[in-house]
């Protein structure tokens, strides 16, 4: 046991707080309240108090939890010393060791029992307390793996996350990020494979919960592809990154589609080579490698429209300008000149090259090594626009095909309805 805890420290505090103290210890409520209101009251003498710290290991003794559950009082007792705990953060991180172990167990039985309990902490109070603990704990390697091995922590640590954009969604004060950043920082100083089962389940137990989780984190700092950098979003961003890439597995590009991160990878790579912090290049060396391997899985022509409708030219075009990586730039452009055979791109495309009218008329992009290849993709893509035009003109063909690729039912024009969900198909039916 780490000296800090053992019981002979409560002869040391001062007389009018050792008797509070040790009767505490030995479990009383009354007691405990006192010393509670003490450091309330005295927060200049936190010192003094951090002899206390053996009445709180006391009071989260284990015994009570199987059976039947603890009582009312010693339920009591406990929501009281995590509270101080929380507070004490002069406590030695080494002692965790020993403190997390029922830490944990009083937490997590409080967040599978706190509906039953009308005065028990909330949810998000339960889960604001694992995020203070994991903080503080955490700057202890031993204690940092030992949280690192807990079964369910995950699941708890995730649902955190989850719960603070339900609860504080765009009001999220900076306490509650700088909560997000501990609860990345946790994730990267652990082998974030352990146990990445439970993540997903904290998430809403599907990948696409926890992909939709990402874009909502990633959409929060930043919401459109102009949006100007901040140093602290560099931070959270870099932590982000860290479940993303569990996630950059073939069979989960699906989720990463459904749950929006073409949108909001993509406003990442228009944000991050727009800005002139150097420390972006990684993140954009991470976010258009995924973005690309998105592209080519199925409906691979969406992907591309809604990427171009979120600004993916001009990310392209600002990445070129850094003089970064051109044969990953050159990639993209013949992915989306191949898909310019879709309709639902060549009408996103129009206003995708207008946005980059600006940018391409600089000098450093014309001389850089993908200018020939965005000349060549350019001719093509406003040729596909003309066409498209004359197409949609009374001039035009009078038939066309179903969007759908399994149909190629082919009809008058007038015959077809649009899809209400994307506005951007066409179907012959609604079947």
């Amino acid at each position: 046991m780490h000296p800090a805890l053992k019981l002979e420290n409560l002869s040391r505090p001062p007389t009018y707080v050792r008797g509070f103290a040790i009767a505490a210890a030995k479990g009383s409520l009354e007691d405990l309240m006192q010393l509670f209101n003490l450091m309330a009251r005295e927060r200049n003498l936190r010192e003094q108090y951090m002899l206390c710290l053996p009445v709180f290991y006391m009071n989260l003794d284990l015994a009570p939890i199987p059976g039947d559950g603890p009582s009312c009082s010693t339920r009591a007792r406990v929501i009281i010393t995590l509270k101080v705990l929380r507070v004490l953060e002069n406590s030695p991180p080494d002692a965790g060791v020993d403190l997390w172990p029922r830490i944990w167990g009083w937490l997590s039985h409080l967040h599978r029992s706190h509906a039953s309990f009308p005065r028990s902490p909330t949810e998000m109070d339960i889960c604001s307390d694992l995020l203070a603990f994991v903080r503080h704990l955490g700057s202890d390697t031993p204690s940092l793996k030992l949280m690192g091995n807990t079964a369910g922590v995950r699941v708890l640590i995730t649902r955190t996350w989850k719960l603070m954009f339900q609860i504080q969604g765009k009001e999220t004060n900076p306490t509650a990020l700088g909560a997000l950043f501990w609860v990345f920082h946790f994730f990267l100083k652990i082998d974030v494979f352990v146990n990445w089962e439970e993540a997903v389940a904290g998430a809403g137990g599907t990948e696409t919960d926890l992909a939709r989780l990402i874009a909502q984190f990633i959409d929060f700092f930043i919401p459109t592809s102009r949006t100007v950098l901040v140093p602290n979003t560099l931070q959270y961003m870099d932590a982000v990154f860290c479940p993303l890439m569990v996630l950059y597995k073939e069979s989960s590009l699906p989720a990463l589609v459904a749950g929006g991160l073409v949108k909001s990878l993509t406003h990442v790579m228009c944000s991050f080579s727009a800005s002139n912090f150097r420390q972006t290049e990684d993140i954009m060396g991470a976010a258009l490698p995924l973005l690309l391997k998105i592209f080519v899985q199925a409906q691979q022509h969406l992907v591309i429209r809604d990427a171009l409708a979120a600004g993916f030219l001009c990310a392209i075009v600002s990445y070129d300008i850094r003089g970064l990586d051109d044969e990953w730039m050159t990639d993209a452009l013949k992915r989306i000149s191949i898909l310019t055979m879709f309709y639902t791109v060549v009408c996103q495309l129009e206003t995708a090259l207008r946005d980059v009218d600006d940018l391409v008329v600089q000098p450093v992009f014309e001389k850089s090594a993908i200018f020939e290849a965005w000349m060549s993709f350019r001719d093509l893509a406003e040729e596909r626009i003309a066409t498209a035009k004359i197409w949609n003109s009374e001039q035009g063909a009078p038939t066309k095909a179903c969007d759908n690729m399994d149909c190629g039912e082919i009809r008058p024009k007038t015959d077809f309805k649009c899809c209400g969900n994307c506005h951007q198909v066409y179907y012959c039916s609604r079947k």
